[in-house]
């Protein structure tokens, strides 16, 4: 079983008026009252694929209870810490071609309610085959993401990591890391031009203890490990590859891991859901749009050897 946590669900209010003007009553032709996040979105993602999986999250005030409705309807399974503080809001206003965003205060933890949701976390991760965490515009101040990193790493449970700021982890080890190219140049203050100078700022984290490493670029990406290197082409697709989703990502590995696909397939899966949304709504995903993508997704086995 997957365990998704998600530390900052949000309700979204969404507003499409296609003639928006600023400084002017606008009227809206669609609205959509609904709970997202990125364990939230990571499970619906899931869902619609087939898969089960479990979910963590903390919910108060107002926008906690509309949050709990929201999850009460599509899922069977979650668990959550009540907090004293209300969930975030984001309200997006949507015209033909620019969206316009609103967002609330930040929803804050008291360290008693942060301290529940590590204790209960501690206790679901037990009998996980794999968890997810998501750090992605993220921070979570009172309890470090290392922490929840580290307790599982400690259990022998495999956990993996889409992350935005390599400094959010410190020195953990999670089973596999999901970044971006310009992140790691960030943390190894390196300057990366090639697959070859990718592959040794890779080699520093996997010399920590990291596991596996997925990289991604607007051009493709590299999965690494000790033993093998995978490089995964973009360039073969039908359309242009704008939108890049690292949190179904992090959902598709999950998926492939409870799942024990080979590494291939896992990878394949993965990269099709980071890209799916150039396709189609992330919602509105299901598994053939999957495998159909994955069939023209161009991966081939590299060597390298440190120089």
């Amino acid at each position: 079983m997957i365990l998704f946590c998600d530390f900052n669900p949000k309700i979204v209010r969404s507003y499409k008026s296609l003639n928006f003007r600023a400084h002017q009553l606008n009227e809206f032709t669609e609205s959509r009252i609904y709970a997202s996040g990125n364990g939230i979105d990571s499970l619906i993602f899931l869902n619609n694929l087939g898969e089960k999986a479990e979910l963590l999250t903390c919910l108060g005030g107002v926008n906690g209870k509309l949050i709990k409705e929201e999850l009460d309807k599509q899922f069977e399974d979650f668990k959550y810490v009540k907090l004293k503080d209300n969930n975030e809001e984001l309200v997006l206003i949507k015209s033909i071609n620019l969206v316009t965003s609103l967002k609330s205060k930040k929803n804050l933890k008291t360290l008693e309610e942060a301290e529940k949701f590590y204790s209960l976390y501690s206790e679901e991760i037990q009998d996980k085959s794999v968890v997810a965490l998501s750090c992605l515009d993220e921070d979570l101040d009172e309890i470090g993401y290392n922490s929840f990193i580290d307790l599982c790493y400690k259990n022998n449970t495999r956990v993996i990591v889409a992350c935005d700021d390599l400094d959010k982890i410190k020195n953990s080890k999670p089973y596999l890391l999901i970044i971006n190219k310009s992140d790691l140049e960030d943390y190894t203050k390196l300057i990366i031009k090639t697959q070859d100078e990718t592959l040794k700022a890779a080699s520093i984290l996997l010399n920590k203890g990291i596991g596996s490493l997925i990289i991604n670029s607007e051009l493709g990406s590299l999965f690494i490990n000790k033993s093998s290197i995978f490089r995964i082409d973009f360039s073969d697709l039908d359309k242009t590859i704008t939108k890049f989703n690292p949190n179904l990502m992090l959902a598709a590995m999950a998926f492939s891991i409870n799942r024990s696909y080979d590494i291939k397939t896992s990878i394949k899966i993965a990269v099709a859901s980071y890209i799916i949304e150039n396709y189609t709504k992330f919602r509105d995903v299901n598994m053939a749009e999957i495998k159909k993508l994955m069939n023209d997704i161009d991966i081939k086995e590299i060597k390298w050897e440190a120089k």
